[in-house]
């Protein structure tokens, strides 16, 4: 591929030639030694397998390598966080160590070889001067950084292209990327050289990173007694102040709508890298059909409207009736993945007995919820505290005297 020269004429810098992963944030620590990387996936379905870090010395020293067979590495979403630090010497501003993947965030020692490969080594950054940089598996330059009295070399520079140079990021600094876009990592102007104990390891920084989006994963509504209940669920968050939920009348047959009309608010999560999840009554939906979309507003008041709009056909005598399913009794949960909390919806065509217990993997019942329980025809939903699981994929089992049924719940912590 060719190479992409970037030329800056700042007193700080960096060099970008790819923007799907980057180094977000790095430290030496208290004191010498204590090393620590941030990188953050800029782009979603990423396959990061095989990424390492190394310095300038032609870069056949390589300080650390992500995994090249880890699964989970082959397809990684948009925001994900990677902190590698010294295990030799820990950094008092670390976080607890984390080695769940699945909310896209982990915090791990270089002797660690579920993510890395064996023999990674983060050690020896310079308090005057360093060169490094991000690799491909294939040996392509993905993200460059020269701080202090550093002086790359010819391969660096052809690497990653001519910047100038970062101040000094010794022992008690940090330094991180502060701006918006990937794109602007490239420029020393956008990264900040603090002192160490501000450094915000496993959490992204910058203004309005755009490594961050608001990031809806999905958008649905549940008809029920004389309401319609919108649910939706985010993977990411940044500067989120929250939703407006609009309502208008609609076609089912076309995408003509009626005026729309805010019928509620409900507030974000500010900013967070893990999947939040968000819900909200319309108690007095009129009859006919309906759509529904999100407005979501930033901090700055700035908005945007998601391109998913429901629609729905509210019948308030069919509502009330909560007419039965005569084809299958367990309907379900909400939100799926699950965080703390969730409604388990069932329905029951003749009175009778009902079990309904949560199991793991190895098929030992971690949650039970109704235990020979008598129930009367009818639908039910029902409120359940997960907060006792963990990470993982699990099974809910129902059970009536008509009927039994599995369903697989995800738990993301």
């Amino acid at each position: 591929m060719p190479i992409k020269i970037i030329v800056l004429f700042l007193s700080l810098s960096a060099r970008i030639v790819a923007q799907d992963i980057i180094i977000n944030e790095f430290s030496q620590g208290a004191e010498s030694s204590k090393e620590w990387i941030e990188l953050v996936v800029t782009s979603d379905n990423q396959d990061i397998r095989g990424v390492y870090f190394a310095d300038d010395s032609s870069f056949s020293s390589i300080e650390f390598q992500l995994k090249t067979d880890f699964a989970d590495f082959s397809i990684v979403g948009k925001g994900s966080v990677i902190v590698i630090y010294n295990a030799a010497y820990r950094d008092d501003i670390l976080p607890a160590d984390d080695f769940d993947f699945s909310d896209g965030i982990i915090i791990i020692p270089d002797t660690n070889t579920t993510f890395l490969e064996s023999g990674s080594n983060l050690s020896g950054l310079s308090n005057t001067g360093e060169n490094f940089g991000l690799m491909k598996i294939d040996g392509t330059g993905i993200h460059g950084i020269t701080y202090g009295d550093g002086n790359p070399s010819t391969y660096f520079d052809s690497m990653f292209g001519e910047a100038d140079i970062l101040t000094p990021v010794g022992a008690g600094k940090s330094a991180h990327f502060t701006e918006d876009t990937p794109e602007e990592a490239g420029s020393g102007s956008n990264w900040s050289v603090v002192s160490y104990d501000l450094a915000t390891p496993g959490r992204l920084n910058g203004s309005n990173n755009d490594a961050l989006p608001v990031e809806l994963i999905f958008f649905d509504a549940v008809q029920s007694d004389k309401c319609i209940q919108l649910r939706w669920g985010t993977a990411t968050e940044i500067n989120n102040y929250g939703f407006d939920i609009e309502r208008a009348s609609a076609s089912f047959n076309s995408n003509i709508y009626g005026e729309w009309e805010c019928i509620g608010f409900v507030p974000g999560s500010g900013n967070s890298s893990s999947h939040k999840y968000y819900e909200y009554y319309d108690n007095n939906p009129v009859e006919g059909n309906l759509s529904y979309r999100l407005k979501q507003i930033d901090t700055d008041g700035s908005y945007e409207y998601y391109n998913n709009v429901l629609k729905i056909n509210f019948n308030l005598v069919a509502s009330v009736n909560s007419e039965i399913n005569e084809e299958e009794d367990f309907l379900g949960c909400y939100p799926n993945p699950v965080n703390s909390s969730m409604v388990i919806c069932f329905q029951i065509r003749a009175a009778s007995s009902i079990n309904l217990d949560i199991y793991d993997l190895q098929g030992r019942a971690v949650l039970n919820i109704l235990k020979n329980t008598f129930l009367e025809c009818g639908r039910y939903n029902i409120n359940v505290d997960c907060s006792i699981l963990s990470s993982g994929v699990y099974l809910m089992r129902f059970f009536s005297e008509l009927s039994s049924s599995v369903k697989k719940l995800i738990v993301l912590k």
